[in-house]
């Protein structure tokens, strides 16, 4: 039976005796650090299938969701085309003279960004809190380009659901960043909202879909795609797959290795190991399973 975060982590405190608020901290890190870890040993992929966007147009760029991590395809409905990956620098190199013509989508990028629109001009930004409490003491650092191109780095003291602007006007945002917060964090301006930013959340990320050519009109563009590995936080949060007592076993090996308590972090990394290597033979021992490969064909498009 799988378990929550909170009873892993009271197991793994109990283990070593260890009780403190202090050290719960330490052994969250230890936890998330071993659910990671056995993800990436078993090659789990958890895709999400019905994700779709509509273009809308003369837009070009479109934030994906927080947990997007890769697509599996990316493919235009309304168009029956399926459109095909560049990387941002081959399209700045190859499609250079119609980087912002609209057309026929065939193309798209993905790029990183530290927020989900940026300024169409000179702005103030303005930061609020969801909850009263996050007043006075969290603050919110926002670095960014001023009207005059200068780098600027502002720090906005939080005044809970009142929001607070920065001192001078945004033509672009290069990061934000906070404390863990009572609520969330929300940075927007009158071209729209920026970020929002969960209460666990400490920076603000976000992937980018960047279409070639720039639509011309609502297209519906099905995007079916990898999740990322989003880390365990509230204490009822609980492992997507029954992984609870192998977290524990490896999240104890660490915990004695803190506490260099050597001998006992070994019995634990050596249970953790033999557990995991059961696991991913159950996984992959399936009589109906047959390994196949599918080949993919070049799409000409490509072709410059």
């Amino acid at each position: 039976m799988n378990k929550i975060f909170y009873d892993i982590v009271t197991n793994v405190c109990n283990e070593v005796q260890d009780t403190s608020t202090s050290f719960r901290e330490i052994v969250k890190q230890y936890v998330n650090k071993r659910y990671a870890k056995i993800k990436r040993y078993i090659n789990w992929e958890d895709i999400y299938p019905d994700y779709s966007l509509t273009t809308v147009a003369g837009t070009q760029d479109y934030a994906m969701n927080d947990d997007f991590a890769k697509p599996l395809s990316v493919y235009d409905t309304t168009s029956n085309q399926e459109l095909s990956f560049v990387r941002a620098e081959d399209l700045a190199r190859d499609y250079g003279t119609t980087l912002t013509t609209s057309g026929t989508v065939l193309h798209y990028t993905l790029y990183n960004s530290a927020v989900r629109l940026q300024p169409s001009s000179a702005v103030t930004v303005s930061v609020v809190s969801s909850s009263a409490s996050d007043a006075s003491s969290p603050a919110v650092v926002i670095r960014y380009i001023n009207s005059s191109g200068c780098e600027v780095v502002e720090t906005l003291t939080l005044t809970g659901t009142v929001a607070v602007s920065t001192t001078a006007t945004v033509s672009r945002i290069l990061g934000i960043s906070k404390p863990v917060t009572v609520g969330s964090i929300t940075v927007s301006s009158t071209a729209g909202t920026h970020a929002i930013l969960c209460p666990y959340a400490k920076t603000a990320q976000c992937v980018i879909m960047r279409l070639h050519q720039i639509p011309t009109q609502a297209l519906t563009i099905k995007i079916p795609y990898y999740r990322k590995n989003m880390e365990l936080y509230n204490n009822y949060d609980y492992p997507v797959l029954d992984l609870g007592d192998l977290i524990e076993s490896g999240a104890k090996a660490d915990a004695w290795k803190y506490k260099k308590q050597f001998a006992k972090a070994q019995v634990f990394e050596l249970e953790f190991s033999q557990d995991l290597e059961r696991y991913i033979f159950d996984q992959e021992n399936k009589t109906d399973r047959v390994p196949q490969f599918v080949p993919a064909t070049f799409n000409r498009n490509d072709l410059v």
